[in-house]
């Protein structure tokens, strides 16, 4: 896919809003269980743990061609910014398959009482 994209121009981007964060259970990220690298990266939601947040990633070559200092509706929140670091520092090295299935385990039984 990424070979197509490319000959024609074309970024692969991921929009890992729902699949981010260990979502789905099997990897960091959803596209990684594709083989595939993405040229730009999307996620919110779960990297502030319940606070607005969202970020953009993408190879230098393309974040460096973006002007704008802040294009986005809470870009600079301290609050949201302190609860997505709180976030990282969390999950940090502890997010793996088995650390993903223990939760799940866990809010099933929660859920049911």
């Amino acid at each position: 896919m990424s070979k197509v994209l490319s000959n024609y121009g074309t970024l692969l981007i991921s929009d890992e809003v729902q699949t981010g964060w260990g979502r789905t259970g099997e990897h960091f990220w959803g596209y990684q269980a594709h083989g595939i690298t993405p040229d730009m990266l999307t996620f919110a939601k779960g990297v502030g743990n319940g606070i607005t947040l969202a970020g953009v990633v993408a190879r230098a070559e393309i974040m460096e061609s973006v002007t704008a200092l802040n294009f986005s509706t809470f870009g600079g929140n301290p609050l949201s910014a302190a609860a997505g670091l709180a976030t990282f520092r969390e999950v940090k090295g502890k997010i793996c398959k088995a650390t993903l299935l223990t939760w799940e385990s866990d809010s099933k039984v929660a859920l049911k009482k």
